[in-house]
């Protein structure tokens, strides 16, 4: 008689699930996000009074206070983007379902553009008093710039919007935390080897010579005198060589960095054989990502002094440029998938150079407005003109249903 030791028993095998290396990267870095941003918004908030009275910071002539309140609060929106990734993805590693109510479609936001003409009535009032605008501009502009950026890609994902939240979450963290930085920084070394370019192609120039002997001098007289930075401006911009290099860099360069670069967020993709439509949506939050994070910046702007009316202008120029970055990735994303699936690169260049088109005519009309080439009317109807029909092919562009057969452009190049 065998013994109970004896006696045969199943044998279970553990299964051991493939570790998801993109998962665990998404909550590692989204982690570190949160936490940067965090401790940047805790630094300003208690730090502001001592930090004001740098004096770096005062022989700028700027206004530690309010430009401390753009980055503080522009840190705030990035921390709560970063904490919903970083839970999304803590719970897919942890085998959870997410809550029902993060899968809902949240139609309200539909709405939430009429924030923005809210925030304009009180802004008009309440920036009247130069100690509410020093405190409540910088928050009022992060905020708004935000609430854009959600509307556009709210209306870009429509059916999609709460399918994809870890996913979505991780491209807009990916984009706050590393794609934009790399983007400005990026730009920053091509305006410096462009800037020696510039000075190489120039100094025989007996004018130009004139002005790098003086530039110094006028840049440490100012001390932040801004008619005076616009009185320099008003000098260069006079140049023709001057024009054409500016022209070359914000026109062409800069639109390229950026096009190039924001598209990141979705090569991370790569391995998880996505549709078009979702690469679409993942080159709209890629471009949502940078848009918002470079108009919230710019928010330094609008400092002290600024007007209440000017303030407005501000917001609206910002708000319309995100539709810009945000249909420009969507094109992207959606060409670069398609690429993956067929190989044909034709369409794959031809929407990078109408993405790089539509970004270079916008700079472009900006710069000509700003040295006075363009008249400022002739210049606010051309940028009129480029976002309202930015906007419709985006909504018309993003309501196709997946069909093959609505994609022709695509299918047969561009």
């Amino acid at each position: 008689m065998k013994s109970r030791m004896d006696q045969s028993y199943p044998v279970y095998q553990m299964k051991h699930r493939k570790t998801d290396w993109i998962n665990t990267l998404q909550l590692v870095f989204s982690l570190a996000v949160f936490i940067c941003a965090t401790l940047i918004a805790l630094v300003v908030f208690f730090g502001r009074l001592s930090l004001s009275q740098n004096n770096l910071i005062r022989e700028l002539g700027v206004s530690a206070g309010a430009m401390l309140s753009v980055f503080a609060w522009s840190a705030v929106m990035v921390a709560v983007t970063a904490i919903v990734s970083v839970i999304s993805s803590a719970r897919k590693m942890a085998g959870k379902v997410m809550p029902g109510w993060t899968q809902a479609k949240m139609l309200w936001l539909y709405g939430a553009i009429a924030i923005l003409p809210v925030f304009f009535v009180v802004g008009q009032n309440l920036f009247k008093v130069a100690k509410h605008a020093n405190t409540w501009m910088p928050i009022f502009s992060v905020v708004s710039i935000f609430i854009a950026g959600i509307w556009y890609m709210r209306i870009g994902i429509g059916r999609d919007w709460g399918k994809r939240l870890q996913r979505n979450s991780g491209l807009l963290t990916f984009s706050f935390g590393f794609t934009t930085w790399l983007v400005l920084i990026s730009e920053i070394l091509v305006l410096a080897v462009f800037g020696l370019v510039f000075f190489l192609a120039t100094r025989q120039d007996p004018q130009m010579q004139d002005l790098f002997q003086n530039l110094p001098n006028l840049l440490q007289g100012f001390q932040g005198d801004l008619q005076a930075a616009e009185a320099i401006i008003a000098e260069l911009m006079q140049k023709p060589v001057v024009i054409f290099f500016a022209i070359l860099t914000i026109a062409f360069l800069m639109p390229l960095v950026e096009e190039l670069l924001k598209p990141l967020g979705v090569l991370l993709l790569k391995g998880r054989k996505i549709s078009p439509r979702e690469g679409m949506q993942a080159g709209i939050i890629s471009g949502a990502g940078f848009g918002i994070m470079e108009g919230m910046l710019f928010g330094i702007q609008t400092g002290p002094g600024t007007e209440p009316e000017a303030w407005i202008i501000f917001v609206i120029g910002r708000a319309a440029a995100l539709i810009l970055h945000i249909f420009n990735g969507a094109l992207n994303g959606f060409a670069l998938v398609r690429f993956w699936e067929n190989r044909k690169a034709g369409p794959l260049v031809g929407t990078f150079l109408i993405t790089l088109l539509i970004h270079g005519i916008w700079n472009l009309t900006a710069i000509l407005a700003s040295a006075n080439i363009l008249d400022q009317t002739i210049s606010l109807g051309i940028t009129i003109s480029i976002f309202v029909l930015v906007f419709i092919n985006y909504v018309v562009f993003t309501r196709k249903d997946g069909n093959p057969k609505q994609e022709i452009a695509f299918n047969n190049g561009l």
